[in-house]
């Protein structure tokens, strides 16, 4: 009877090498391993070095500059004006971008991005006291960069909402939209 325990004990190992063996080799026979593909920089998604500078236009008209260091995120510095009150607003955010968007054999990619950004906003009010007005904001804006290696330019357009704070009433709700392009060195 131990004998036979031990032969049943000895096939059911033999058995079960095989049966773990069969899979693997299977796999291997059907089935290619994939390369691991190369992962894209920023450097080969846009031409151009980290440093883009250029204009904004829309609810700040003025200059914009980006450190774009990598691929997943950058650094944002705005300084306009809006167009419709006597202001200056000072904006400072970062960008977390996703994976390019890029048809095939196409050259051109996209990159949607969400953020967060600071605003600095005075009003300059001759006649009133004070005769400059703060504000300060919080931004989330949403967006999109078009960008091609061959060219050191970016296209982008973003909006977002803004909660403000002020002296005085207390609080606002306000919406950011802004178009441009930055020139990268």
């Amino acid at each position: 009877m131990r004998s036979r325990s031990l032969h049943l004990l000895l096939l059911s190992a033999i058995f079960g090498t095989l049966m773990l063996a069969a899979p693997a080799a299977a796999q291997t026979q059907l089935w290619t391993q994939p390369t691991t593909p190369t992962v894209r920089t920023i450097g080969d998604l846009k031409g151009g070095g980290p440093l883009g500078m250029g204009f904004s236009v829309g609810t700040r008209n003025g200059m914009t500059l980006k450190i774009w260091p990598a691929r997943g995120y950058g650094i944002v510095l705005e300084l306009g004006a809006p167009p419709y009150l006597n202001s200056m607003a000072l904006s400072l955010g970062f960008r977390g971008h996703f994976k390019p968007l890029s048809p095939s054999g196409n050259s051109v990619a996209a990159l949607p991005y969400i953020g967060a950004s600071f605003r600095l906003r005075m009003m300059f009010m001759p006649g009133q006291t004070p005769a400059v007005f703060a504000e300060m904001g919080a931004v989330i804006p949403f967006g999109v960069s078009i960008v091609w290696p061959q060219f050191p330019v970016e296209l982008f357009v973003e909006a977002g909402p803004v909660l403000a704070f002020w002296k005085g009433p207390g609080f606002g709700i306000d919406v950011d939209g802004i178009a441009g392009a930055r020139i990268y060195f």
